[in-house]
């Protein structure tokens, strides 16, 4: 409803600490004129008194939504990363890599703190806006000397996002769905002279429209329930014009 959010910090708020454990694989192979590249990666992250925001549910005098910044339990992150290139030569070019995580909290944490006997604390164990699994791609093709083809994506699995349901901050936890979004660009390279040329490139950006569609309305709207791929699917183009000097 446009009213503001006050943060403020715990009294009792300790140092955050974090210990982070890693070990990756790294193996790179040309086969004939084929290049490759493989990477894993294994990591494992605690965390001790992580800062979290806690909605208290308290407002101030002149509206603003009190939140406070507490210690909350410890926690930790686990998973892992890969990545894999290969190009088959100078003119095609493919990368695939992704992320396989756990991160949770040892005890359930709190994230709203009930004020009136209609409401309830709200607790979870997970991480929020924190997806277990992301990926992309990306591809590159040199179909001659002007013109190069470019297919990229990311893929972005379900999360929990929390979203704010009444004036005194009172949160809903929702999960959302996965997103992949797909981009596609044609770029054409063109040499009027030796020193002039411009180059024309067009596409379509989030193919498949994954698009977030539960967008929150009205007077007392959550603002910041936003979440997944910033765009819709949108085709665009451009002109760029290059002048060289010897």
């Amino acid at each position: 409803g446009g009213e503001p959010q006050f943060v403020i910090l715990s009294e009792n708020l300790d140092t955050e600490y974090s210990n982070a454990f890693t070990a990756s694989l790294n193996f790179t192979k040309n086969y004939n004129k084929v290049q490759t590249n493989f990477l894993i990666e294994g990591f494992y992250t605690t965390l001790e008194n992580p800062f979290t925001p806690v909605s208290t549910g308290a407002t101030l005098a002149n509206g603003s939504i009190l939140e406070e910044i507490r210690n909350g339990e410890g926690a930790y992150v686990a998973g892992t990363n890969f990545e894999l290139g290969i190009s088959p030569s100078e003119r095609f070019i493919f990368q695939l890599g992704g992320t396989l995580q756990q991160a949770k909290y040892n005890e359930p944490q709190l994230l709203y703190e009930a004020t009136t006997p209609e409401e309830s604390n709200i607790l979870i164990d997970k991480f929020v806006r924190n997806p277990n699994t992301y990926g992309y791609f990306n591809t590159n093709y040199k179909v001659t000397e002007a013109t190069t083809i470019d297919l990229t994506g990311t893929y972005t699995g379900s999360m929990t996002v929390p979203r704010v349901i009444s004036d005194t901050g009172f949160l809903q936890l929702n999960k959302t769905d996965a997103f992949f979004n797909m981009n596609f660009k044609l770029s054409h390279h063109i040499d009027f002279t030796d020193t002039f040329h411009i180059t024309l490139h067009a596409g379509v950006q989030n193919i498949f429209n994954s698009y977030q569609d539960d967008f929150d309305t009205g007077a007392t709207r959550d603002s910041d329930y936003i979440y997944g791929p910033s765009q819709p699917r949108t085709f665009f183009f451009g002109l760029k014009f290059g002048n060289l000097h010897n």
